[in-house]
């Protein structure tokens, strides 16, 4: 494999670009069973994981770990990661934890993100001596008006990430969530 030519943009870099070209031309990034989501929303997805990643202390190159709900969240988690310098490695959920500890081991991962669907898996792997966070996103309507139907730098991010993954009682939850704005 050759090194990058001097000056070369990164393919986050590239992607960076490409979507606030598409967002400047108010485009629609992701349709599916789930309300269309503009490249400006995508966008500022993206860059609230990247940041929270940055934050949790993911270092560049470093493995991270996805099991999280097939959604427009994973793949902003996903990018976000990469932006951030991991290399991201979507997991299945569904996986029991010995097997996911089995790959993650495998692979020198020791971070791995999960959502609220896949916190028994994240609680398995915490208590193995893995770091785990957990990776929700909020609506932000409740909490700030928005100028637009699509989100602007104003209401960044509607992500929340918890590191490192918090108690499994609700009652003890309090105070562990960070917003990524």
């Amino acid at each position: 494999m050759s090194a990058r030519s001097p000056g070369a943009a990164s393919v986050s870099a590239r992607l960076r670009e490409a979507i606030a070209r598409h967002a400047a031309a108010g485009r629609t990034a992701l349709v599916g069973r789930f309300e269309p989501v503009s490249y400006q929303a995508l966008g500022e997805r993206i860059d609230g994981f990247a940041d929270a990643a940055l934050k949790w202390g993911v270092r560049r190159g470093e493995v991270v770990g996805i099991a999280t709900a097939r959604n427009v969240d994973t793949v902003a988690l996903f990018l976000g990661l990469m932006q951030a310098g991991a290399c991201p490695c979507v997991m299945e959920p569904r996986l029991a934890p010995d097997v996911a500890l089995l790959r993650m081991r495998a692979v020198g991962m020791k971070r791995l993100v999960v959502d609220r669907d896949h916190a028994a898996l994240g609680s398995e792997v915490a208590a193995a001596g893995m770091t785990v966070g957990l990776a929700e996103m909020k609506p932000v309507a409740a909490r700030r008006r928005l100028r637009s139907p699509a989100l602007t730098r104003e209401a960044s991010s509607r992500c929340q990430v918890s590191w490192p993954y918090p108690a499994q009682d609700d009652s003890e939850r309090s105070g562990w969530m960070n917003d990524c704005e």
